[in-house]
């Protein structure tokens, strides 16, 4: 089944492309894209979830940002061997712009980057903390 969904979710995605401009519907549908081409594993969710990133990050939609750096994250660190520098940025970003009363998010969007940034060698990055 998500085979199909990414078959839709892409035809889908085309369609809107002719006809609508509307960075926010079209960063969203992007999301549930590479959503579903992660569960079928498909290539590519990375790269979809990015271009998601792109649209959203002028746009200013924090609920979809915050979906979209969850959705490009599986629990854990990205490449045992090197640490994904785009998800690190991405993560880091979120956690600039979401606000401090969005615990739930912060705090996911945190363990997020701790599951990234596991290896000690890696060069220490200063993360937004709650002011309360």
């Amino acid at each position: 089944m998500p085979c199909e969904a990414v078959q839709w979710f892409t035809r889908s995605f085309e369609q809107l492309d002719l006809t609508v401009d509307d960075p926010s519907l079209r960063a969203l549908l992007l999301v549930q894209l590479g959503i579903t081409q992660q569960y079928s594993r498909a290539q590519g969710h990375r790269e979809t979830l990015l271009q998601a990133w792109s649209i959203v990050a002028g746009v200013g939609d924090t609920d979809t940002l915050i979906e979209i750096c969850l959705a490009n994250t599986r629990g854990t660190f990205a490449n045992v061997w090197n640490v994904d520098e785009d998800r690190v940025t991405l993560l880091v970003q979120a956690l600039d712009v979401i606000a401090d009363s969005q615990v739930a998010a912060r705090t996911s969007l945190q363990a997020a980057l701790a599951s990234e940034l596991w290896d000690l060698d890696h060069e220490v990055i200063k993360v937004p903390q709650d002011t309360d």
